[in-house]
């Protein structure tokens, strides 16, 4: 092997899986997002890392090359059904009841993230992705980011089942507060 060749780390790897076009990275993604579903319709309470390579069949390189962790994969998934939502919410502000649903059907995945050394990392970024939303600007000012602080520490309580309320109150609850 030529000394003067470094492979590249794993975060240029990432970036490069992320904007892949590349038929075989994107079924790898797909598979991965698949078994996180499937995972989360099984009833599942959390989701771990080996949980998923079991139900993808995806090797941990493999996982590793396109997530840094659970976190990551979770942001990734917030990140782009908050995109679609958006899309699909082209005359107006995005259902309270389909954030809702989002979480909901990713629950075990969301539960996974936001626990642990990651927490607080995906906390933030998910606020700073309601706080963009919220204002529809890049750089959202101190009312909207504190709206967008008090909407994921509703969600998060609710997901880790901290918020004994129904899904209809939350809905409610979100709706006054936007």
């Amino acid at each position: 092997m030529d000394n003067d060749v470094i492979p590249p780390p794993f975060e240029m790897v990432r970036t490069a899986a992320r904007k892949s076009q590349d038929p075989r990275a994107l079924a790898t993604q797909g598979k991965i997002l698949d078994a996180v579903r499937d995972l989360g319709r099984s009833g599942a309470t959390s989701i771990s890392v080996a949980d998923i390579l079991r139900a993808s069949g995806v090797s941990k390189t493999t996982f590793y090359s396109h997530y840094e962790d659970m976190s990551d994969l979770a942001l990734q998934i917030f990140t782009a059904s908050v995109a679609e939502l958006r899309g699909d919410a082209s005359d107006g502000p995005i259902a309270v009841e389909r954030i809702i649903d989002h979480y909901g059907e990713h629950r075990a995945l969301y539960r996974a993230a936001l626990i642990g050394r990651f927490r607080s990392i995906i906390k933030a970024q998910a606020i700073d992705v309601f706080a963009r939303y919220l204002s529809g600007a890049e750089s959202p000012d101190a009312a909207t980011r504190i709206a967008a602080a008090a909407i994921m520490g509703a969600l998060d309580a609710w997901l880790r089942d901290e918020l004994e309320v129904t899904r209809e109150e939350l809905a409610t609850t979100l709706r006054r507060m936007i």
